[in-house]
């Protein structure tokens, strides 16, 4: 009887390309290139695929619809829509570094920035000025009190995926949640210092 964990080695080829780009995230991510490897089979085995039935992605970088990313997280557990909260929040980190980058600012560490400077970027983002997730997207700083209202067309777990973004951008700054209001399309989330 094998156990719940053991793991087999598997051998594959790759082109020197994908071979350069494994190395370089991995390198980003400072993870090993096995555990990369597992990352993304994981992932594309998870999101790539509805069923056996239906034609699935073809491509699982192409998780851009929102159709799409609903059906995602339908399928995911709370454990799984945490994980990919998290690689959620480092790209927003990256995204905010690349705004600032762009402005000139090429030295800017997104987590040495006060929090009134990247909130206007999150709405950018999430608003329809941006990828337009969110319908109506709304915050407000007051002394130690951050708050953020929205409306979108997902589920309830986007709304739940939203909330931990947040929640880790915030985490720096020592805001926490401490009150929230979450349903299918719509988000109110309060955070305290």
């Amino acid at each position: 009887m094998t156990e719940k964990n053991e793991k087999k080695v598997i051998c594959t080829r790759i082109d020197k390309t994908l071979e350069e780009r494994m190395i370089k995230y991995a390198e980003i991510y400072g993870i090993s290139n096995s555990d990369l490897l597992r990352k993304a089979l994981r992932y594309y085995l998870r999101y790539a695929h509805k069923d056996e039935t239906d034609s699935g992605f073809l491509d699982p970088s192409i998780i851009i619809t929102k159709e799409d990313f609903s059906y995602l997280l339908d399928n995911l557990n709370e454990e799984e829509i945490e994980e990919l909260s998290e690689n959620g929040y480092k790209s927003a980190l990256r995204g905010i570094k690349k705004y600032f980058e762009q402005m000139g600012n090429e030295d800017i560490d997104p987590l040495d920035l006060k929090i009134k400077n990247i909130l206007p970027i999150m709405d950018l983002t999430l608003s329809y000025n941006g990828q337009n997730w969110l319908i109506d997207f709304n915050y407000s700083i007051q002394k130690e009190i951050i708050t953020f209202t929205g409306t979108h067309s997902l589920n309830i777990k986007f709304s739940q995926y939203l909330k931990l973004i947040f929640s880790k951008i915030l985490k720096p700054y020592k805001y926490k949640l401490v009150s929230e209001r979450i349903k299918d399309n719509t988000i109110y989330l309060l955070f305290e210092i």
